[in-house]
């Protein structure tokens, strides 16, 4: 079982279990689960679902149905990206869902089973408020970032929708970017197998590999939570902790990724010791560069296609969320106890990468924003 559960406390005391939650979870790095009561008001409940939990397939192709969706095929899957994923319409993914027809367009075998998966319906469908975020985790950078920088970009967040039958799954594997992550589940339930960070390593194989399916292995000696979650529940998964998903019947669910002051730490080190593989891995090639400065572009232009992000970005994100905070204030007192817990955070952790800046492109100007920053804090 996952360690510990938190229901939604009154409104009279939302200041106190927002605090325990950030503390406890989120800095502490620690699982929770919010009881369904933190979803029966969502739209993607109350009007994709009937009461019995199953889903309404007739309103979702005809609100929805034209939009592209990526689907994988899950019962293939060696790795948590080993799988292309296919573009298709949601309305043929609805009817094969309900029919088993196969999906059109696509050139496989009859009889894989096809998972819905990493859909950002958010930036599909801006204007649909088809849920809110949980209020313990709407300290969220990396997408209060995504969309004021890349607003128009259909891909560029990290809010995805899943939808999948029974059967499907998602491989073992730790979340991008050492985000947190949490998933709700709108109808249907899951399977999770949880391990905190650190105890994948007593499950690395002779090739040096994790293994893609932890249900294959023997876990007598690893800790690990099997946790059932149900339809409305929402499940919070800690930065760098391992997890593999089954879905035990047809499930929709809603994920965000997200880093706020409490991983901001642990996305620097990757990003950090990352840059130190690539410099490694290509270091026969620094001679062939004109200066140094050109060598660095090229190393984080890799950094940037293998994580996401890069120093570059990674700095511009600190600028951008320190600034918000600074230049906004708010008579609720959780705002104002995570905007002084960010301040805090953006203040130290550029106080670390201080040394860092040298290895920035020449034309980028974040040394002298973050010394000016500094200045200000």
């Amino acid at each position: 079982m996952i360690p510990f559960v938190i229901v939604p406390e009154n409104t009279t005391s939302l200041y106190e279990s927002y605090q325990k939650v950030y503390e406890e979870c989120l800095e502490g790095n620690k699982p929770c689960v919010l009881s369904e009561e933190s979803t029966c008001k969502w739209l993607a409940r109350t009007d994709w679902t009937y009461p019995d939990g199953s889903l309404k397939f007739d309103f979702l192709r005809s609100r929805f149905g034209r939009a592209g969706v990526p689907v994988v095929q899950s019962d293939e899957q060696s790795d948590y990206a080993s799988r292309l994923q296919v573009p298709v319409s949601f309305d043929d993914y609805l009817e094969h869902l309900e029919s088993k027809r196969p999906l059109s367009g696509i050139n496989a075998p009859h009889g894989h089973v096809w998972y819905l998966k990493d859909w950002h319906f958010q930036r599909a469908f801006p204007e649909y408020r088809a849920y809110t975020v949980p209020l313990y985790f709407s300290s969220d950078w990396l997408n209060e970032y995504c969309d004021a920088r890349y607003p128009y970009e259909p891909d560029k967040d990290y809010r995805f929708l899943y939808l999948g039958p029974k059967g499907s799954w998602t491989p073992f594997h730790e979340d991008v970017l050492q985000s947190f992550s949490w998933s709700a589940n709108v109808s249907g339930t899951k399977k999770w197998y949880i391990f905190p960070a650190g105890e994948e390593q007593k499950l690395i194989q002779a090739d040096g590999q994790l293994p893609s399916d932890v249900t294959s292995v023997d876990l007598s000696g690893c800790v690990h939570f099997v946790f059932v979650q149900r339809p409305g529940e929402v499940i919070f998964i800690p930065s760098g902790w391992h997890h593999q998903v089954h879905n035990l019947d047809t499930t929709l669910s809603v994920n965000h990724n997200w880093i706020n002051a409490a991983t901001v730490g642990n996305l620097w080190n990757l990003l950090r010791d990352s840059l130190n593989k690539v410099k490694q891995e290509i270091e026969d090639c620094a001679a062939d560069f004109v200066d140094a400065h050109e060598w660095n572009r090229q190393c984080q232009m890799i950094l940037k296609a293998d994580l996401g992000m890069n120093y570059p970005e990674f700095f511009d994100l600190l600028l951008f969320i320190g600034t918000r905070r600074i230049q906004c204030d708010n008579e609720h007192e959780q705002y104002e106890f995570v905007r002084m817990k960010d301040i805090e955070s953006i203040r130290g952790t550029f106080k670390q990468v201080e040394f860092s800046l040298d290895e920035l492109p020449r034309e980028d100007g974040a040394p002298d924003a973050i010394r000016k920053f500094l200045e200000v804090l």
